[in-house]
C-alpha cells in the first residue's frame, strides 16, 4: 500500500474516447503528463462536455503535483457524469495533499458509499481522520481496513495511534509488536511502543525501545528528554540526569524545565547512596505524588513501591501506593495497603480518607463510613470526606445522614456534578420528589446528556404526575440508552394523556394565537448617540487602562483584554509544537504566552482543598488579593465574573455592529423602499448575543488551553 497523497486511480469502464482521449492516454502511460495535459485541454476545447477528458485532465494535474487543477477537473468530471466515481478518490487523495483534512474525509467517504470494501480508501480516509484527530472514528477504519488486509504494516501502525491516543495502551502494543515482528527496521514502531510501555509501567522495556530510536535520530531532543524520564522511573539517577543534559544540548528552550529534574536525578542519587532512608523515602514519594497528579497510575507504583523498599515504615508511601491502587480501580489491594497506612500514620486524615474510600467501593459501607468519621474528626474540613460519607450512608440506607453530608459539600463544592446527583438520589429515596428532581436538575446543567440521571428525574417528575416532563426524560434517556426504552415506556403505560382526566379535569387550553410583528420603528437618532457615546467613553477607558498596565481595580482592565488576545495567540500557535508544547499552559500573567509554567500559590489555606494555584512563568508572580483563608476562592469567582463582564462589554459591541454590517446589503434597500424602518440596520438581540458568545467562546478556548 501506498499511503502518499498524490497518487490516483484510473476510472473504471469509460465511453469510447476520441482522438484526444486516446493520445493523452497514451502519454499519460509514458508519464509525460505535461503533454498529456496539453492534449486533454485541446479535446476539451473541441467538446467542454467529456467527463472522461476532464477525469484524465485530472489525473496528470495529480501526478504533476497541480492539486488545486486536479481538484478543479475532479469536480467538473463528477458534474459532467456523476458514475465516475474514482473522481471522489482522486480528489481526496489532491486535498490529503493540500492539507484539505475535512474535505478530503468527506471525498472519501463519497467513495467508500460506492465501493465500501476499498481498503486502500479506508486506509487513507483513517490517515486523515487521525490528522483531524478523529481516533475512534480512525479506529473504525483500520479494524475494517485489517479486515480485508490482515498484518498490514501501515494498517497496524496507524490502528495502534489511534488506540495510544484513545488510552487503550495494551491493545496499542500488541499492534506496534505486530508491527516489528513484520519490520524489524520500522523506527516509528519503537518510539511508540516506547510511549506504551512507559504507560504500562514496563520502564526497562521502554527504555530499551527509546535508545534504539534515538541510535537512529541522535539529533531529536525528545527522545532523551523521554529516555531520561524513563531511567529516572527505573532508579538509575546517573544515565537520567546525562539525558535530561543531553536535551537540553539539543534544545536550549528545554533549560527551565530539565534543569530542575537535572538537580532532582542528582539530589535521589546522593540521598540514595548517602542520605537516611526515610528522606530517600520521601523524595520518591513527592516524584509518586507527581506521576499521580499527572495520570501516570503506574509509573506511580514504581515511586511508592521504590519509598516503600527504602523505608517500609513510612505511612506517606503506603497511602500513595493505596491511593493509586484506587485509581487503578485494585480497591481490594488498596484496602489492605491503606491498613497499613493508617497502622503507620494513625493521625493522618488523608490516609482514613483514602481508606474509606477504598472500603466504599468494596461496598463495605460501615467501615467506609467509619473511616471517613474518622478523617473528620482529625480535619474537619476535610471536603471531600463528607462526599465519600454521604455517598456510603446513601448505599447504606441512611437517608438522612447522606442528605447531610451531601448538602455540606454542596454548600462549598457547587460545580461538581456527581455530588448534586447522589444528594438526589437520597431526596428520591427518601420520598421527596420535588427536591430530588431540583438536584437532578442541577447535575443535568454541570453534565448535560447523563442518561441515568434524566431517567430518574423523569421518574421524580411522575412522581410528582408532571407526566409531559417525565416523557420528554424518558425519551431523553431512552436515546442515550436504547436498551431502557421499553422499561421507560412501561412506566408511563396508563397514565391519562392529553384531554380531560378521569376525574373530568379539563385539558390543557390552545395556545394563544401568535402576535403579528409590524415593521421596524425608526432609529431613535438621539438614544444611539447617547448609546454609542457611553459605549466608546466605557470602551477607550478600559483600553487605555489595560494597554497602559497601571494597576486599578485589581487589575481588571488588563485581564479583560487579556483573555481574547491569548485565545488568539492560542489559535494562531495551535499546531506548532514549538511554541504550544503539549501538556504546557500559558502563564497567568496578563500578555505573558510563555509556556514554561509551573503551579504558583495564589491565595486560599494552604495545604488544604481551599488553596488556589495558577500557573505563572518564572518571571512572574501572582499578585493576587489572598487572605489565606477559605473564603478566597470566592472572592476569585466574583473576580474572574467581574473580568467576563468587562471584557463583554469592551468586545461585544463591536462584534455586534460588524455581524449586522454584513447583512446591510440586504437590509438597506428594504429601509430604502419603506419596507421597514431604519432601526433594523442596528444590532438586535441575535447580534448582541453572537457578541457575548464571541467572548465567552474566545474565554473558553484560553481556559481549555
Amino acid at each position: 500500500m501506498s499511503p502518499e497523497p498524490g497518487t490516483g486511480k484510473p476510472p473504471g469502464p469509460s465511453s469510447p474516447a476520441d482522438s484526444f482521449l486516446a493520445q493523452g492516454k497514451a502519454l499519460l502511460e509514458q508519464k509525460d503528463n505535461e503533454g498529456a495535459i496539453a492534449l486533454f485541454t485541446r479535446g476539451l476545447e473541441a467538446d467542454p462536455g467529456h467527463a472522461q477528458l476532464c477525469f484524465f485532465r485530472g489525473l496528470a494535474r495529480q501526478r504533476k503535483e497541480d492539486f488545486a487543477g486536479a481538484i478543479e477537473d475532479d469536480t467538473r468530471a463528477v458534474a459532467l457524469n456523476p458514475a465516475l466515481e474514482n473522481c471522489y478518490f482522486n480528489r481526496a487523495s489532491c486535498h490529503r495533499a493540500l492539507g484539505h483534512h475535512a474535505e478530503a474525509e468527506s471525498d472519501y467517504s463519497e467513495f467508500l458509499k460506492r465501493q465500501p470494501s476499498d481498503s486502500d480508501a479506508l486506509y487513507r480516509r483513517a490517515a486523515v481522520r487521525i490528522a483531524l484527530k478523529k481516533w475512534s472514528s480512525a479506529l473504525q477504519d483500520l479494524n475494517r481496513m485489517l479486515e480485508l488486509k490482515p498484518g498490514d504494516r501501515d494498517g497496524l501502525f496507524s490502528r495502534g495511534r489511534s488506540l495510544q491516543n484513545l488510552s487503550r495502551w495494551e491493545e496499542a502494543l500488541r499492534d506496534y509488536d505486530q508491527v516489528l515482528l513484520k519490520d524489524p527496521e520500522y523506527d516509528p514502531a519503537y518510539y511508540n511502543r516506547a510511549m506504551c510501555r512507559a504507560q504500562l509501567g514496563d520502564m526497562l522495556g521502554s527504555i530499551q525501545d527509546f535508545s534504539r530510536y534515538q541510535e537512529k535520530f541522535p539529533k531529536e531532543a525528545d527522545v532523551p528528554f523521554s529516555l531520561g524520564h524513563q531511567r529516572l522511573n527505573y532508579g538509575d539517577y546517573v544515565s537520567a540526569a546525562e539525558d535530561f543534559e543531553k536535551a537540553i544540548r539539543l534544545d536550549p528552550k528545554w533549560e527551565k524545565d530539565l534543569r530542575p529534574l537535572v538537580e532532582k536525578a542528582r539530589r535521589l542519587r546522593k540521598l540514595k547512596l548517602e542520605g537516611p532512608p526515610r528522606d530517600f523515602a520521601l523524595a520518591c514519594c513527592e516524584r509518586g505524588w507527581a506521576k499521580q497528579g499527572g495520570g501516570e497510575f503506574r509509573p506511580a507504583v514504581v515511586w511508592f513501591e521504590r519509598a516503600i523498599e527504602a523505608d517500609s515504615g513510612c505511612g506517606e508511601a503506603w497511602r500513595g501506593l493505596g491511593t493509586v491502587q484506587s485509581d487503578l480501580g485494585k480497591y481490594s489491594d488498596a484496602v489492605r495497603t491503606l491498613g497499613r497506612a493508617v497502622e503507620l500514620d494513625p493521625g493522618n486524615p488523608e490516609a482514613w480518607a483514602e481508606s474509606g474510600r477504598a472500603k466504599r467501593m468494596c461496598d463495605n459501607n460501615s467501615a467506609s463510613i467509619a473511616d471517613y468519621s474518622k478523617a473528620l474528626e482529625l480535619k474537619p474540613d476535610l471536603l471531600r470526606a463528607y462526599f465519600g460519607r454521604g455517598c456510603a450512608r446513601l448505599q447504606s440506607q441512611d437517608h438522612p445522614g447522606a442528605i447531610a453530608d451531601l448538602t455540606h459539600y454542596v454548600g462549598i463544592e457547587k460545580g461538581f456534578a456527581e455530588a448534586w446527583y447522589q444528594r438526589g438520589r437520597a431526596f428520591q429515596n427518601s420520598g421527596k420528589p420535588a427536591e430530588a428532581e431540583a438536584d437532578f436538575t442541577r447535575t443535568l446543567e454541570l453534565e448535560p446528556g447523563r442518561a441515568i440521571c434524566l431517567r430518574h428525574r423523569g421518574e421524580v417528575r411522575l412522581a410528582q404526575k408532571n407526566r409531559e416532563g417525565a416523557a420528554q426524560d424518558f425519551e431523553k434517556a431512552a436515546e442515550l440508552e436504547p436498551g431502557w426504552k421499553a422499561e421507560l415506556d412501561g412506566l408511563l403505560a396508563g397514565k391519562p394523556a392529553g384531554g380531560a382526566g378521569p376525574s373530568g379535569t379539563p385539558g390543557r387550553p390552545p395556545p394563544a394565537a401568535p402576535v403579528p410583528k409590524g415593521p421596524a420603528p425608526p432609529i431613535d437618532w438621539k438614544k444611539l448617540k447617547s448609546g454609542l457615546a457611553a459605549c466608546l467613553i466605557w470602551t477607550v477607558a478600559l483600553v487605555g487602562l489595560g494597554l497602559s498596565g497601571i494597576p486599578i481595580l485589581g487589575d481588571l482592565p488588563r485581564r479583560a483584554l487579556d483573555g481574547p488576545y491569548k485565545a488568539a495567540w492560542v489559535v494562531a500557535h495551535w499546531s506548532d509544537p514549538l511554541h504550544s508544547p503539549k501538556g504546557k499552559n500559558l502563564c497567568m500573567e496578563p500578555f505573558c504566552v510563555r509556556m514554561d509554567t509551573t503551579h504558583k500559590y495564589v491565595g486560599g489555606h494552604k495545604g488544604y482543598t481551599s488553596q488556589v494555584d495558577y500557573h505563572f512563568c518564572p518571571d512572574h508572580s501572582p499578585h493576587f488579593l489572598s487572605l489565606g483563608l477559605r473564603m478566597d476562592g470566592t472572592i476569585y469567582v466574583a473576580y474572574w465574573v467581574l473580568v467576563l463582564v468587562a471584557s463583554a462589554l469592551i468586545f461585544a459591541p463591536p462584534i455586534a455592529f460588524l455581524s449586522r454590517l454584513l447583512l446591510w446589503p440586504v437590509l438597506v434597500p428594504m429601509v430604502a423602499f419603506r419596507k421597514t424602518g431604519s432601526s433594523i440596520l442596528l444590532p438586535g438581540t441575535g447580534n448582541w448575543m453572537l457578541g457575548v458568545f464571541g467572548v465567552l467562546a474566545a474565554w473558553l478556548v484560553f481556559a481549555i488551553w
